[in-house]
């Protein structure tokens, strides 16, 4: 006797993500297959890999104990970065403000949206290591240049955010 089950009694199950069992096994063996291919092909250098392991583990054993002996130095430059950090994020959102103005279709004209809408693309295409090289060439080593790159980047973010 079959009964079916009622819908009370039955279990939610989720499924799988590709469905079809067959293409599911086949992708995953696809897979496997190519990644034993790609180990097996590569050139690894064993002794080049060894001695790279023993230089890891000479640069990980010297920060163990830590040593407090600078600790100005360390309190001095971890003041410095959040100063750094502040400024920028202050910098940025002051900023910002106007272009997600701009960059709002439902408040500003059609040519000024497009403005705004290219500055936000412009701000957050560029990964911000790339911004950072850029504004040390520029401007020199130091916090100006970490200042303008979180500046450049919380811009992007900001004003994104904003003008949604």
């Amino acid at each position: 006797m079959n009964q079916p089950i009622p819908a009370s009694r039955r279990q939610w199950r989720k499924r799988p993500f590709i469905a079809n069992a067959w293409l599911r096994w086949g992708l995953t063996i696809g897979v496997l297959v190519y990644a034993a291919w790609a180990v097996t092909s590569l050139p690894f250098d064993w002794a080049r890999i060894a001695a790279g392991m023993e230089r890891a583990s000479r640069i990980f054993s010297g920060a163990f104990p830590p040593s407090f002996v600078r600790h100005e130095l360390l309190i001095e430059g971890f003041l410095e970065s959040l100063k750094i950090a502040i400024l920028a994020t202050l910098l940025g959102v002051g900023l910002s403000i106007p272009i997600a103005f701009m960059a709002a279709r439902n408040i500003a004209a059609v040519p000024v949206y497009v403005v705004g809408r290219a500055l936000i693309i412009v701000a957050r295409s560029f990964h911000p290591v790339i911004v950072a090289i850029l504004f040390v060439k520029a401007v020199g080593f130091g916090p100006v240049a970490g200042i303008l790159t979180l500046t450049i980047y919380s811009i992007g973010f900001v004003a994104k955010m904003l003008a949604e």
